[in-house]
């Protein structure tokens, strides 16, 4: 919810911001708004979404916080 009311009130903030088009489009849910987040990342940072998706499961399953050496770690045992 809280990233919900993040991106939205970003959204309002821009300038030129055309209300209306901003309202019509929000999108009430959150999947479709992550979803988007990693599709435009994807396409910016050249990174494949499987690749990303491989990642955020390392990072949203584990015990405790992971360092940078073991992800890469994580990632040449998965290439």
């Amino acid at each position: 919810m809280f990233l919900f009311a993040k991106i939205s009130v970003d959204l309002f903030l821009e300038s030129g911001t055309d209300v209306h088009r901003v309202l019509q489009g929000l999108s009430m849910n959150l999947n479709t708004i992550y979803d988007d987040l990693l599709q435009k990342h994807a396409r910016r940072s050249k990174v494949p979404s499987e690749l990303q998706l491989l990642i955020l499961q390392f990072i949203t399953h584990v015990t405790r916080p992971l360092r940078l050496l073991e992800i890469a770690e994580m990632l040449n045992d998965y290439l």
